[in-house]
C-alpha cells in the first residue's frame, strides 16, 4: 500500500531520510527532531499505520511519503525499493528501526518461523534495500556525506538476557551486516552507525514480562530509557557524523 498517490513524482534536490519501521515511537520522535531541516523529506515505511503516523503525514504534507509493506514479504520489499529509487533523488540517511515483537520463551520452545521472521524484518530487508540504495548514496556523497544507522539493542553488548534467543540472534545479524558494509564502503563518504539502547518506555513493553521491566527500571546504571533520550542520540549522529568517526560502526 502506498499513501499519497505519488508514483509519478520525483522530488529533485531534496535530502531524504528513509525510515524503515517508521511507526515506532522512536522513529516518530526522530522525525520530529529532523523536520526543522527545511530541505529534508521523509520516506516512512510501516506495516500498520497508526493514527499518530497518519496525522504526522497530514502535518508534513508532501514532505512525507508513507508506504505500507510487510517486510517478511520479499517481493513487497523489492517493490518498495523500486519506489524509493524512483522518488528519492538524494537519499541522505537510512534508518532501520524495524524489529519483530519481543517474545520471551525458552530456546526449546523457539521455532524456525520466529528465527526467519527476525532475520527477514531486519537483516534481509536491510540487505535488499541497501543493495540498491548504497550506490545512489555513494554517488550523492561527493557533495553530502550519507549515513546508514541501525537501531540495535544493548543485547549485542555484554551478556544477553535469557529467553530472547531469536531477538538476540537477529540483532547480532544486523550488527554483522553493518560492520561488513562499513568495511566495504570505507573509501566512500558514507557513515555507518549503530545505536544500542537499553529497554525503552514504549508500547512494545506490553509483550515483556513485568518482572523484566521492573528489573530494567531499577538498574543503577542505564535503567529504563526514554524515547526522547535515545532519539537525541540518533539526532546527534545525523547532525554531526564526523564526531563519531573514531567509532563509526558502533555507538553506545
Amino acid at each position: 500500500m502506498f499513501h499519497g498517490q505519488r508514483y509519478g513524482l520525483v522530488f529533485v534536490n531534496k535530502r531524504w531520510a528513509i525510515l524503515i519501521g517508521g511507526s515506532s515511537d522512536l522513529a516518530l520522535e526522530t522525525i520530529q527532531g529532523l523536520r526543522g531541516i527545511t530541505d529534508m523529506y521523509f520516506f516512512v515505511h510501516c506495516r500498520n499505520p497508526s493514527l499518530r503516523i497518519n496525522n504526522l503525514q497530514l502535518d508534513l504534507g508532501e514532505r512525507m511519503v508513507l508506504h505500507v509493506a510487510d517486510l517478511e514479504n520479499e517481493d513487497a520489499v523489492i517493490k518498495m525499493t523500486s519506489i524509493i529509487l524512483h522518488i528519492c533523488d538524494k537519499p541522505f540517511v537510512y534508518l532501520h528501526f524495524a524489529a519483530p515483537p519481543l517474545e520471551f520463551h525458552r530456546f526449546k520452545d523457539s521455532s524456525t518461523k520466529t528465527f526467519q521472521s527476525a532475520f527477514s524484518v531486519q537483516t534481509l530487508a536491510a540487505t535488499i534495500l541497501l543493495r540498491s540504495l548504497l550506490p545512489k548514496m555513494k554517488k550523492n556523497a561527493d557533495n553530502l556525506s550519507a549515513q546508514v544507522i541501525f537501531v540495535l539493542s544493548e543485547v549485542v553488548s555484554g551478556k544477553p538476557p535469557k529467553g530472547m534467543t531469536e531477538y538476540v540472534v537477529g540483532k547480532y545479524a544486523m550488527l554483522g551486516l553493518m560492520r561488513a558494509l562499513s568495511a566495504e564502503f570505507e573509501a566512500a563518504k558514507i557513515y555507518f552507525h549503530a545505536i544500542t539502547p537499553g529497554m525503552m518506555e514504549t508500547k512494545f513493553l506490553k509483550n515483556v514480562p513485568e518482572i523484566v521491566v521492573e528489573s530494567a527500571r531499577n538498574r543503577t546504571i542505564g535503567g529504563l530509557e526514554s524515547v526522547k533520550s535515545v532519539a537525541s542520540k540518533l539526532l546527534k549522529i545525523i547532525n554531526d557524523p564526523d564526531k563519531f568517526i573514531e567509532d563509526a560502526s558502533y555507538l553506545r
